[in-house]
């Protein structure tokens, strides 16, 4: 009887041990999530937005051509700012000139020329232009070619002075016009510094000088050449 006794104990006890072990587990389980930070719920769902498409941005043909205008300078070709003197253009005077480019393509140029002819006449010009380099020639030994194309502004200060003749008077104005051109740049490639140009173009006239007083050379078609060191 004790030995019947011992074992019903024996296989009540294992019975027992076996029906507790899932419930132990799971909250021995859940203790250890818990503890840790991990909490389970309803699953969430992600409501689409439908993106509508930019109708005012750029193309990508304008972007990358607009990037590639102002893009830096090519590491053989660092011009940057450069000075000279040209004669030409607008009349048959002579001036200054400065040359700014911002990328391989845009460049600025701002002169100042002064011109006197006959019967004491003389006008003082500023211009300003905006370039644009159409094609670079890399491919000659001893030069490098650039042709170029714009326009801008031209204030012109004219003015006439015949107080020493008979029939004595004076007279000057000051007008805003403008033109548009093209040219060619030359630089030498064992002195990249040094450039040589010449343009043509187109140039408004001032009413006073071509009309009023019936002078040639000022506006109309002209042409110009001009040196340039670039200095940065």
């Amino acid at each position: 009887m004790q030995i019947r006794a011992a074992v019903v104990g024996i296989v009540g006890g294992v019975m027992a041990l076996a029906l507790a072990t899932p419930a132990l587990a799971a909250s021995s389980s859940g203790n250890l999530l818990a503890a840790a930070g991990v909490t389970f719920g309803a699953p969430r769902v992600e409501h689409l937005k439908m993106v509508e498409p930019d109708t005012t941005a750029p193309s990508p043909a304008f972007a990358a051509a607009l990037e590639g205008a102002f893009a830096p300078r090519q590491n053989e070709d660092k011009h940057t700012i450069g000075g000279g003197l040209r004669t030409g253009g607008y009349s048959y005077g002579i001036g200054g000139m400065l040359r700014f480019w911002m990328g391989d393509f845009i460049f600025f140029d701002i002169s100042l020329a002064h011109h006197g002819a006959y019967y004491a006449v003389n006008h003082t010009i500023f211009s300003g232009s905006v370039m644009y380099n159409i094609k670079k020639w890399d491919d000659f030994d001893e030069v490098i070619l650039r042709l170029y194309a714009g326009g801008g502004i031209d204030i012109v200060h004219w003015s006439i002075d015949r107080s020493l003749y008979p029939a004595s008077f004076t007279y000057d104005s000051t007008s805003l016009g403008g033109h548009g051109v093209a040219g060619v740049e030359v630089l030498l490639k064992q002195l990249r510094q040094l450039g040589f140009g010449a343009e043509a173009g187109f140039y408004s006239r001032n009413h006073d000088a071509n009309v009023n007083f019936d002078l040639h050379g000022w506006g109309g078609f002209g042409s110009g050449i001009y040196a340039i060191w670039y200095f940065k």
